[in-house]
């Protein structure tokens, strides 16, 4: 699916669980932050729990969807915007190709 970023947000990155079992050639397990977030949002839309998805800092990204799609935001709460009208976190949210995600604070 190709989503259009129309705004990136302050420090939004594309994680997943990260890479165990190297820290001893010097490489951190890295991944998301909240893993707990990530793996709850996977499981609302039917996604293996250790797919990638989107990971906000401070201030989430605006994005258009190309595609019908099933979303889910998780971690902390903050208003989710699906074109202007909020939308419950926490759960699968199904979206039209043309509408945009952004996000309070």
């Amino acid at each position: 699916m190709t989503i259009k970023v129309l705004h990136p947000g302050l420090a939004t990155t594309v994680q997943d669980l990260g890479r165990p079992g190297y820290y001893h050639l010097g490489i951190p397990e890295g991944g998301a932050m909240d893993r707990l977030a990530l793996i709850a949002g996977n499981h609302l839309v039917g996604n293996d729990e250790g797919a990638a998805g989107l990971e906000a800092v401070f201030m989430g990204p605006t994005l258009e969807f190309t595609e019908d799609a099933v979303i889910a935001v998780t971690g902390a709460e903050m208003p989710v915007l699906i074109d202007e009208e909020e939308v419950p976190g926490w759960t699968a949210v199904s979206v039209k190709a043309g509408q945009k995600l952004s996000f309070g604070f």
